[in-house]
């Protein structure tokens, strides 16, 4: 009976021995923090610079006859006379040369564009001028055209991927979210990109002096390019000889 009753007290003060003595509060916390930095880029670039030439070097221009109108597609020059710098050049052109500005930002991009007017010789001769913009994106991990697009925070389904632009692959053009090719002379024009009538038939904005147009673009933005062509209307003989030149004015703000 004595050994038993040993055996167990030696028990008891070995489970007693186990316990730990806990010194400090109960719980704590952990903080645990990473910064994302403002990443944007806006990059100027194009065929033979940022500035875009009728009958450049580049290649030659595409014609619409004058009849058909401002919209739809627009051919190759043939071997005739539709050549935008011909002296009896009758038709809509629009450029083969480009310009293109490179965009990629994690945070909202706001801007506009703001045009000198229609081409002019300094004479005050002009003539009619219009600008398209095409939205193309870039998968930079394979360094390919991206097939979803262009990517936009504000695009429906979060890319512009209209159709396929020529050459590009898939992409979009913007619009104006009303007419089609319309001579814009009032207040700001809004621009969209995404859901806008596809080549050949995409929106073309009337360069005048007397509005500008504005964008919004939400993260993320691209990466990828907004390409500029020009449209302009030849008529004939009647126009008179000389270079002729305006512009296009584009800001950009990033907004974290």
């Amino acid at each position: 009976m004595f050994q038993k009753i040993f055996v167990l007290f030696s028990v008891l003060i070995l489970t007693t021995a186990a316990f730990a003595t806990k010194d400090g509060p109960d719980e704590g916390e952990v903080a645990i923090s990473l910064t994302i930095p403002v990443e944007t880029k806006v990059w100027y670039q194009g065929s033979g610079g940022a500035n875009i030439e009728f009958s450049g070097s580049m290649g030659a221009d595409s014609y619409r006859s004058t009849a058909d109108g401002l919209i739809g597609l627009y051919v190759p020059t043939d071997a005739g006379s539709k050549v935008a710098t011909d002296a009896w050049a009758s038709s809509y052109f629009e450029s083969d040369d480009c310009a293109e500005i490179w965009l990629y930002s994690n945070v909202d991009l706001t801007g506009s564009l703001v045009t000198s007017g229609d081409l002019n010789d300094g004479f005050g001769h002009t003539l009619p001028t219009w600008f398209t913009i095409a939205a193309h994106g870039y998968e930079k991990s394979l360094h390919i055209a991206d097939p979803h697009g262009f990517r936009l925070g504000n695009a429906p389904g979060g890319w512009v991927a209209d159709g396929i632009i020529p050459g590009e692959g898939q992409g979009g053009y913007a619009g104006d979210g009303d007419l089609i090719g319309e001579d814009v002379s009032g207040p700001v024009t809004p621009i969209f990109f995404g859901n806008q009538a596809f080549y050949p038939s995409q929106d073309a904005f009337r360069m005048v002096t007397a509005s500008g147009s504005a964008f919004d673009l939400d993260a993320p933005v691209g990466p990828g390019k907004l390409r500029f062509r020009a449209r302009c209307l030849r008529n004939g003989m009647s126009d008179a000889t000389g270079p002729y030149m305006t512009t296009i004015t584009t800001t950009f703000i990033a907004t974290p």
